[in-house]
């Protein structure tokens, strides 16, 4: 199953997203992890793009801190210089692309960068 963000209806969309969480969930996340479910450590390639989702740069290898169905908090060793990019991830046989802004990247103490990012959904520009 493929779940692509840019087409469809604005809830439908951020209700796959949510399904998508869940799955994530039961892969990456100890049945006993007492977190709130939107934090976990997921690996996900990063592709940054112009305005019109044309690759700019190489893929890029991250790891989210938290994701939830409106964004997501990526850690990464350098800055993610794109202002918006393809997000994919995948669990088990499902697999999620979609496009992303990028808010933020902030460097942290231990010398990687937490980028913030939300989802673009249908109806949102680039």
């Amino acid at each position: 199953m493929t779940f692509q963000t840019r087409v469809g209806d604005l809830e439908d969309e951020r209700d796959a997203i949510e399904a998508f969480i869940e799955a994530l969930a039961r892969i990456y996340r100890a049945a006993d992890d007492p977190r709130p479910l939107h934090l976990m450590e997921v690996p996900v390639e990063i592709v940054p793009t112009d305005e019109k989702f044309q690759r700019v740069l190489k893929s890029i290898q991250a790891t989210t801190r938290d994701i939830s169905p409106s964004g997501l908090g990526i850690v990464h060793d350098d800055p993610i210089l794109a202002d918006v990019a393809i997000l994919k991830l995948t669990a088990g046989d499902q697999a999620l692309q979609a496009g992303i802004r990028i808010l933020r990247c902030e460097p942290r103490d231990d010398e990687k960068f937490d980028v913030g990012c939300t989802f673009m959904l249908s109806g949102m520009q680039a």
